[in-house]
């Protein structure tokens, strides 16, 4: 951590019957941008939403013949920012920002996002620190005592019912590639229905991870990853945005962390 460019706070956690902070480094009360992993959190909602019957992940939205599901794992073909078109639906994995903010209106529609935000998520959580200014794409701030709270919701299925959550956390359209931003392109590259998914891939996520392993990262340098075989999660924030000193340092710090923790 001490090799971090500027200022960050990191934490591992474990569940075992309770879920238990073994490690952490820096200040966990800082405010942070969490940026993209805003995208597990409307993710969540939404399966918050799929839980209540209000939606499905089969429903339509997005491009012809693209449903919920389609955009919450970057299949729908729409582009990176723009919402133009640059494949044909469930061919290829094209990570969209535009898909994410087409899909917080398709559910929430005139409402505050934000809001919708803390009454599926946040309030359950107790997210105190919380807070929405932008986008659905990576709107959200909080510090490191919320965002570690929110991974072990992650890593419990807080708020989602047990299919749900196997079903987000389960690679969706498995045999599919695409890129991960900043990391390159891969075949297969696998995506659940908000996270990203380990499997095959040796990238940001480093090697010693399981393949069911899932998060995300953002360009705010910040890293959420859960180990679901290993039932641990890490999570990080920064005040320095994602470059290249990522590409060494989080695999690095995951590898080391997980050895750490499971003694392999």
């Amino acid at each position: 951590m001490a090799t971090w460019p500027t200022g960050a706070a990191a934490a591992l956690w474990r569940l075992d019957g309770a879920a238990t902070c073994e490690w952490s480094w820096g200040d966990s009360a800082t405010v942070r941008p969490w940026a993209s992993i805003t995208k597990m959190a409307v993710a969540m909602a939404i399966g918050v939403e799929v839980g209540w019957g209000s939606h499905r992940f089969e429903e339509l939205a997005g491009p012809t013949g693209s449903t919920v599901a389609h955009l919450l794992s970057h299949a729908s073909g729409l582009g990176t920012e723009v919402g133009s078109l640059g494949a044909q639906m469930g061919t290829k994995r094209i990570y969209s920002n535009a898909g994410y903010d087409l899909l917080a209106a398709h559910v929430v529609r005139d409402g505050d996002v934000g809001q919708w935000l803390s009454s599926r998520v946040g309030e359950a959580m107790g997210l105190s620190s919380w807070e929405f200014d932008g986008r659905p794409a990576g709107g959200l701030r909080g510090s490191l005592e919320d965002l570690s709270s929110f991974m072990v919701g992650w890593m419990r299925g807080d708020c989602l019912d047990p299919v749900t959550h196997r079903i987000m956390t389960s690679p969706f359209l498995p045999d599919i590639g695409g890129v991960t931003p900043g990391f390159g392109s891969f075949t297969p590259n696998w995506w659940g229905l908000g996270p990203e998914i380990k499997g095959n891939k040796t990238h940001w996520m480093g090697s010693a991870f399981s393949p069911r392993s899932f998060g995300h990262f953002g360009r705010s340098g910040s890293i959420l990853l859960i180990d679901p075989e290993a039932q641990i999660g890490v999570c990080a924030l920064s005040d320095e945005p994602y470059g290249s000193w990522s590409h060494e340092l989080w695999p690095a710090l995951l590898d080391r962390l997980h050895r750490d923790a499971t003694g392999q």
